[in-house]
C-alpha cells in the first residue's frame, strides 16, 4: 500500500494556506505520482469537517499534473482568481520547419499564447544545456517569432514570478495579448 504521508502532506498544506499555496503542492504531487487524485479526493473527503477543506477541494479540482513548474501553478491560481478563461496547458507548435516547440499556456478561444518566466531558463546551468544565457535569449526569441507566426496565433504574453505573485501584472500583461476577447466558461466540471 502507498504511503500516505505525500498526500496528508499536500493537502494540509492546501488547507492550511490559500489557494495559490494549495494548488502549488498538489499540481507538484500528481506530477511527480507521489499520490493520484482519486487517493487525494478519498483522504480529503474523510476530513470534510476540517478547517480548510472547501479550499482544498478547490485547489485538488483544478490541479493539473501537466503544470511543469511552481510558477505555472501559481499563474493558474491567479488566473482562475480573475475569472480568466481555462488555458491548455503544455501545447505543442508546429510550422511548415517542423517542430517549434511546447508553450506553457494555449486559449485557442482567442489565440493567445502564455508563458511564465522563471530566471533558471537563462541562468541555469543544466537547463541551458551549454548555451550562454546570451544564447538562450536569442533561441527564445527566435522560438517566439515562428510561434507567433502560426496561423491561429494571435498574442503572446510573458510575465515573471513577480508578476505571477502580485497578479494584477499578469492578468495586465494577458489582456494586451488579446485574452480579454476570450469566452469565460468553467474551469472545473464538478463543484468542488
Amino acid at each position: 500500500m502507498p504511503s500516505l504521508v505525500p498526500v496528508r502532506a499536500a493537502l494540509d498544506v492546501a488547507r492550511t494556506r490559500d489557494l495559490r499555496g494549495g494548488l502549488v503542492v498538489i499540481d507538484h504531487g500528481l506530477r511527480s505520482r507521489a499520490f493520484d487524485r482519486v487517493v487525494a479526493r478519498s483522504y480529503l473527503e474523510a476530513r470534510s469537517a476540517f478547517r480548510g477543506t472547501k479550499v482544498a477541494a478547490l485547489a485538488l479540482a483544478l490541479a493539473d499534473p501537466l503544470s511543469e513548474s511552481a510558477g505555472e501553478s501559481l499563474s493558474r491560481a491567479g488566473m482562475y482568481e480573475a475569472r480568466l478563461a481555462r488555458p491548455v496547458l503544455q501545447k505543442w507548435f508546429h510550422d511548415a520547419e517542423g517542430r517549434i516547440g511546447r508553450v506553457d499556456f494555449w486559449w485557442p478561444c482567442c489565440g493567445v499564447v502564455g508563458e511564465f518566466d522563471g530566471l533558471v531558463k537563462y541562468l541555469g546551468r543544466t537547463e541551458r544545456g551549454g548555451r550562454t544565457p546570451e544564447q538562450v535569449v536569442v533561441d527564445e526569441k527566435l522560438r517566439e517569432d515562428r510561434i507567433r507566426a502560426v496561423p491561429g496565433v494571435r498574442g503572446f504574453a510573458r510575465w515573471t514570478w513577480d508578476d505571477a505573485l502580485r497578479q494584477r501584472p499578469m492578468i495586465d500583461k494577458l489582456s494586451a495579448a488579446g485574452l480579454a476577447r476570450c469566452s469565460h466558461g468553467p474551469w472545473i466540471a464538478e463543484t468542488p
